[in-house]
C-alpha cells in the first residue's frame, strides 16, 4: 500500500486569504441561494394549502346544498 503525503506550503502572498475570503463568498452565495429556494417551497406549500382548504369548502358546501335538498324533498313527501 502506497501512502500519499500531502505537504501544504505556506505562500508568502498570502493567497489562501484570498481563497478563503473566495470560498466565504460563494458559501455565502449558496446560502442565500437556498434560503430563496426554502422561502420558495413555503410559498408553494402555503398555495397548495390554501387551494386544498378552499376545495374541502366548496365540497363541504356542495355536499350541505344537496342535504338540504334531500331534506327539502322528504318535508315535501311528508306534508303531501
Amino acid at each position: 500500500m502506497v501512502k500519499k503525503i500531502l505537504y501544504l506550503q505556506i505562500p508568502a502572498n498570502g493567497r489562501f486569504e484570498e481563497d478563503d475570503e473566495a470560498w466565504q463568498e460563494k458559501r455565502r452565495q449558496k446560502k442565500e441561494e437556498m434560503n430563496i429556494i426554502i422561502q420558495r417551497a413555503k410559498e408553494r406549500k402555503e398555495e397548495e394549502e390554501k387551494r386544498f382548504n378552499e376545495q374541502q369548502q366548496q365540497a363541504a358546501q356542495l355536499k350541505l346544498k344537496r342535504l338540504e335538498a334531500a331534506i327539502e324533498a322528504s318535508v315535501r313527501i311528508v306534508n303531501e
